[in-house]
């Protein structure tokens, strides 16, 4: 698989194109071989190794090669040996400011994410995303569309597909508000599959405008399939 892929599909990098950018820094290292092409290959058994912005060098052994990006049953098993290390690595790889030993080992089983849907969908509500979502984890309220935490597996394929850029993992900060939310809601409105013409005709006049929760949101629930 190219390295810009792996990157993407799991996860180390939230898009392609910072997959491409990162691949192409010079900062990652294959087997502590330095590179700088997206295309490079990389196969199961790999160690690759790169810098975080919080100081320290993660160094990930493929167990698996995904298919797709998200914990599919084949992404999962790349994290199985993830680990995150200070020194422990060439010494070439490993900046004077790492010096420490420090290891943190996180398995796939220990990791739980899912995606959120924000206020940005209320009078939106853009049925791309219920088209592509492969779990059927979408259910409707009558202005806009949650997510049901415990059915969405984190492919992520949800995300760009919308219009209003309401989706987004909740890995990111500021978005306790809206897992309550969508896990509150999800349980009570009907499940929905498929576009069937819920988005509302006058979707674009309300796309980008702030604070739409306060002013519009509903409780009550959409016509789901």
């Amino acid at each position: 698989m190219r390295l810009d892929r792996f990157l993407c599909c799991a996860r180390i990098v939230k898009t392609r194109g910072q997959a491409q950018d990162m691949a192409e820094s010079g900062h990652v290292r294959i087997d502590g071989r330095a590179v700088n092409k997206a295309a490079t290959p990389v196969r199961i058994g790999c160690v690759i190794a790169f810098a975080t912005p919080g100081g320290y060098v993660r160094a990930l052994r493929i167990a698996a090669l995904p298919v797709r990006r998200g914990p599919s049953e084949e992404a999962r098993a790349c994290y199985d040996e993830l680990i995150e290390m200070r020194a422990h690595l060439p010494q070439a790889l490993t900046p004077p400011a790492l010096a420490h030993s420090s290891i943190a080992v996180r398995c796939s089983g220990s990791v739980s994410m899912t995606y959120v849907v924000t206020d940005a969908c209320i009078k939106c509500k853009y049925m791309d995303c219920v088209e592509v979502c492969p779990v059927d984890c979408f259910y409707e309220g009558e202005n806009m569309l949650v997510i049901n935490p415990s059915e969405c597996i984190d492919c992520g394929v949800c995300e760009p597909e919308c219009p209003a850029e309401a989706i987004l993992p909740d890995t990111e900060s500021g978005l306790e508000q809206w897992l309550e939310v969508n896990t509150a809601y999800s349980a009570e409105w009907p499940n929905v599959t498929r576009n069937a013409g819920q988005t509302p005709a006058d979707a674009d006049a309300f796309k980008g405008l702030e604070g739409k929760f306060d002013k519009f949101f509903s409780a009550e629930p959409g016509k789901g399939d």
